[in-house]
């Protein structure tokens, strides 16, 4: 559009909604097919929060969010988006305080450097 050439890299599907009352947010792939998927799941329904995270090839490719954790969005769609290796620090993902702080050192480094 503005005379540049870019290349698209595509996008992922992406929902949020709020019903009744509860909000929910799905992220990339959350219905895995095929081999090689990890689905790693914590369900809070004495307080009506549900996460599930789905990984593949080390990167995180979908996730669920129900209730309160749905402000980490963000940082998952990040991870998703960036292709992020998260073997790492997987076991993290599903923490209620997850943040950037997580992620591996060398990521941090990455991004910190990056010009804006």
């Amino acid at each position: 559009m503005s005379g540049g050439s870019q290349v698209y890299k595509g996008g992922f599907p992406m929902n949020s909604i709020e019903f009744p009352g509860v909000p929910t947010i799905s992220i990339g792939i959350i219905d895995p097919r095929g081999e090689g998927y990890e689905s790693i799941v914590t369900n809070d329904a004495a307080n009506g929060n549900y996460k599930r995270i789905i990984i593949k090839n080390e990167r995180l490719v979908g996730a669920i969010l129900v209730g309160d954790d749905v402000d980490r969005a963000g940082i998952l769609t990040g991870l998703i988006k960036e292709q992020t290796p998260v073997t790492a620090f997987k076991d993290k993902l599903l923490d209620r305080n997850f943040g950037f702080v997580h992620t591996s050192r060398e990521h941090r480094r990455v991004k910190l450097e990056k010009p804006i």
